[in-house]
């Protein structure tokens, strides 16, 4: 009996390492506790006897990408809860100082960033104080960002429905202009509010993504990630206090590094960082930990699902690409753009069925490929699965969002489901990520076609963007 609990508690080490190495998540005595309530709901689902089988699955099978994810989520798992006091407190304290007097007009805007698993309630709730305040959050002068390290937690926080027991702390008046009511018992964030936040995912092992880092923030909330950080992804957000602009303040649940030029202070349960005054912009990217650069198509990451995806569909005989890739995923299992190819090259011959198969595995590998997640997407807009196409869309826009075919293919989808306001939405949003796009015909002469649909065709580019054509 001892060697068998010896042998648990291996495993379940084991288990906790691939999760820590993977998602760069640090498991802690809790969360520890949580994941070993949870496996063995997790192994009957799989059907696997023994929890060595379990890890032995997650170690060696190429399909164990997703199931490492949701194991990861128990790590940050977050119940919905509306304007935490704290957080509502320093927030509101520091809105009133950015307040022009009684009289006074100003220009100065406001810019929000809310991080980690709580980005959705924080970044309401600042919305709401904001509002509260008299500034009005639906105008231009308010930028409002979240970013969370789950992609599906992302993209339901995208939705924003919460319960009646969660808006109860919301006053009246917020709860009548921004919110709405989408059942007798649940309510919705407007749609105006919804559409001025832009929600972004993050690896928690590579720190915030390039979007936020390439602008300066007055408000920076992170109140439930940093704790759960490995040391070596630690390093990865330990500059996020230098995203920040001259008097701006980080409301964090750990010190975000030591940084000369900001001030920080115990409060409670957070750590309050307010960047000095006479701070100068140029001496950004000499201090920054993580240096900013402006977001470029060409300075996107290239991945090697892509990479590996190109170099086989720039092949000229569809059949012999077809068998390479096939070879290749026979000889590395782990080989995510091969799968990917393969799928692409049945799209095009009209084998939806195995193009599914091919596909779903790649995401299993790779399981927040951009890539991986459009031609998923293009499966189910084939299959006429409107609702899952439109969220594959949409999570693809939440980790790339300046995809512009995934943009075009959102918003046709929109558009067969009768959904014109929201399809005009989409269109609106892409003429932005185009106006952004420094040097739009970036490696033009190194795309391949891609066929998502019999009607529409896209070019796919080395710097992982998929163009229309």
């Amino acid at each position: 009996m001892h060697s068998e609990e010896s042998a648990a508690a291996e495993n379940l080490g084991a288990i906790c390492g691939l999760i820590e190495s993977r998602a760069g998540l640090r498991v802690g005595r809790g969360a520890r506790q949580r994941l070993k309530d949870s496996l063995p709901r997790r192994m009957a689902l799989g059907g696997f006897p023994q929890l060595c089988d379990y890890h032995r699955f997650l170690r060696d099978d190429p399909a164990s990408g997703r199931e490492l994810d949701l194991l990861a989520g128990l790590l940050t798992a977050h119940e919905p809860a509306l304007m935490h006091p704290q957080v509502c407190e320093h927030v509101r304290r520091f809105v009133r100082m950015r307040a022009p007097a009684d009289g006074e007009r100003t220009t100065q805007g406001i810019a929000v960033l809310a991080i980690g698993p709580a980005a959705a309630d924080d970044i309401y709730s600042a919305a709401v104080i904001i509002a509260e305040e008299g500034l009005d959050v639906l105008s231009g002068q308010v930028a409002l960002s979240a970013v969370d390290v789950d992609l599906d937690r992302l993209l339901a926080a995208a939705d924003g429905y919460y319960s009646g027991r969660v808006v109860a702390a919301v006053s009246e008046e917020s709860l009548r202009w921004l919110f709405e009511r989408a059942s007798r018992r649940r309510y919705r964030v407007g749609a105006a509010l919804r559409s001025r936040v832009q929600w972004l995912y993050a690896s928690p092992a590579e720190g915030p993504p390039r979007t936020v880092l390439n602008r300066p923030w007055d408000l920076i909330i992170c109140r439930d990630l940093l704790g759960k950080l490995t040391s070596r992804a630690a390093n990865a957000w330990a500059g996020i206090g230098q995203m920040l602009s001259p008097c701006g303040m980080l409301l964090a649940d750990r010190r975000a590094g030591v940084v000369g030029d900001l001030e920080c202070s115990r409060c409670g349960r957070f750590w309050i960082h307010v960047r000095h005054e006479n701070w100068r912009e140029e001496e950004r990217a000499v201090r920054s930990i993580s240096p900013v650069r402006p977001v470029h198509c060409c300075l996107l990451p290239r991945t090697d699902t892509l990479w590996t995806m190109i170099r086989m569909l720039r092949e000229d005989d569809g059949n012999a690409t077809l068998s390479r890739a096939k070879t290749v995923a026979e000889m590395d299992p782990f080989n995510a753009g091969c799968r990917l190819a393969m799928a692409v090259m049945l799209l095009r011959r009209h084998a939806v069925g195995e193009a599914q198969t091919h596909a779903l595995a790649a995401l299993a590998i790779d399981p927040h490929s951009p890539e991986a997640l459009m031609v998923c997407a293009m499966v189910y807009e084939r299959q006429n699965r409107l609702r899952k196409a439109e969220q594959f869309y949409r999570k693809v826009l939440l980790v790339r969002p300046t995809m512009a075919s995934a943009h075009l293919q959102l918003a046709d989808v929109y558009r067969k489901s009768k959904r014109d306001a929201d399809a005009q939405r989409i269109y609106d949003q892409l003429q932005d990520v185009l106006g952004n796009l420094a040097n739009p015909t970036v490696a033009a002469g190194r795309q391949i076609h891609v066929a998502s649909a019999s009607s529409t065709a896209f070019r796919v580019g080395v710097n992982s963007v998929i163009r229309p054509e």
